[in-house]
């Protein structure tokens, strides 16, 4: 009869009989076997996110890209078919537009607008529905009221890009996805030093996404990262609640200058200054768009370049305050962004800096005249 599996028989990691180490070879997603595969700190890191998620169990990667691409190749196959909203995020959408077709995976782009009938875009062969909600740069919700209905009559695998609002900030009647990815590098980090991607799950999916997406094709988190994320999560709770307040003093004032043509939130304030219950999410959070009232590339560029606190970088989550036009976004034609967009994370700095900020940089872009 076969030894029990152990992870170790001994403190250097080697196993004393031939039957332990076959063992861990058959069981090697819970194992600590291989460094690719399991480890003490990242099962550690996995498992405090499948529980903020509410999920059995998750699957830890290099980055958020690698999760989504180890997501997406391990649960489908050649004749597969997916449909996804069309803004989601700029590399999953490039995966899905251009890798998947290649190994014979069809592809569908559903209009944000039109999620809410996403029922009409499902084929015989529809094996999953891929959700990044708010959407990319807009921020917009998608209606999912009938998503999870109709994915759980016809067997079809639910995925959500869950990065913006971030982990434990769900309402129970969305918690129904199948996956859940995350980007770690944004406020699961919390400084921008480290790289990340996880998927939240069940035990069947995350033993096929570990062994096929994992394993397979090696974009593994490591365990240093792993701690630092686990750093990370340890004053999440804290850090989220200080931006959620926050962001009062910043959105009070770019939806009262004049020179903000829209701002792109999920949520407003009442007149109490207390944040509107949101349908999908908890809390609020530090990332936002605006529009600036200018259709010159000139005034937008001279607004982002002006900035003091705030600095111009690609990301979300790190420290610093920090804005992304959607100008460099120029050369893709195909995202349709307004070239008067901004997006803009408030970081550690204070609402109210960061709004003093981008009024003296409006005043300078567009010559004090708060009329424009």
């Amino acid at each position: 009869m076969n030894s029990k599996v152990t992870p170790f028989s001994s403190v250097k990691g080697y196993f004393v009989t031939t039957d332990d180490l076959a063992n861990a070879m058959k069981n090697d997603d819970k194992v600590f076997l291989y460094s690719r595969g399991s480890d003490p700190t990242v099962d550690q890191f996995n498992n405090a996110m499948a529980d903020l998620e509410n999920k059995d169990a998750a699957v830890s990667f290099a980055s958020g890209a690698g999760a989504i691409s180890a997501v997406l190749l391990s649960l489908l196959k050649s004749g597969d078919h997916v449909i996804y909203n069309q803004r989601s995020y700029s590399w999953a959408r490039h995966l899905m537009k251009n890798h998947l077709k290649r190994f014979g995976v069809d592809c569908t782009e559903v209009p944000d607008t039109d999620f809410g009938n996403v029922a009409k875009y499902i084929r015989p062969n529809t094996k999953l529905i891929y959700v990044e909600t708010p959407t990319y740069f807009f921020f917009e919700d998608l209606n999912l009221k009938t998503l999870f209905s109709t994915a759980k009559k016809q067997n079809i695998i639910t995925v959500l890009d869950n990065t913006y609002f971030g982990p434990n900030n769900l309402k129970p009647d969305y918690q129904n996805f199948d996956v859940v990815l995350h980007s770690t590098t944004k406020m699961i980090c919390g400084d921008g030093k480290a790289l990340g991607g996880v998927a939240c799950t069940n035990h069947d999916l995350r033993k096929k996404i570990f062994i096929d997406g994992l394993m397979s094709l090696g974009s593994v988190m490591s365990s240093v990262v792993a701690s630092k994320m686990l750093e990370g999560l340890s004053s999440y709770n804290e850090r989220a609640e200080r931006v959620s307040s926050e962001m009062k003093p910043l959105i009070n004032f770019l939806q009262t200058d004049s020179r903000v043509k829209k701002v792109h939130y999920p949520w407003t304030l009442n007149k109490t200054n207390e944040w509107s219950e949101h349908e999908h999410a908890k809390f609020p959070v530090g990332l936002l768009s605006i529009q600036l009232a200018t259709e010159n590339s000139v005034v937008v560029k001279s607004f982002c370049e002006s900035l003091r606190l705030v600095k111009m970088a690609v990301s979300y989550g790190s420290k610093e305050a920090l804005i992304m036009p959607s100008l460099i976004f120029a050369h893709k034609t195909d995202l349709h962004f307004p070239m008067n967009m901004c997006r803009i994370s408030i970081g550690e700095q204070s609402g109210a800096a960061v709004a003093a900020d981008i009024k003296q940089s409006l005043d300078k872009a567009f010559g004090n005249s708060p009329g424009h």
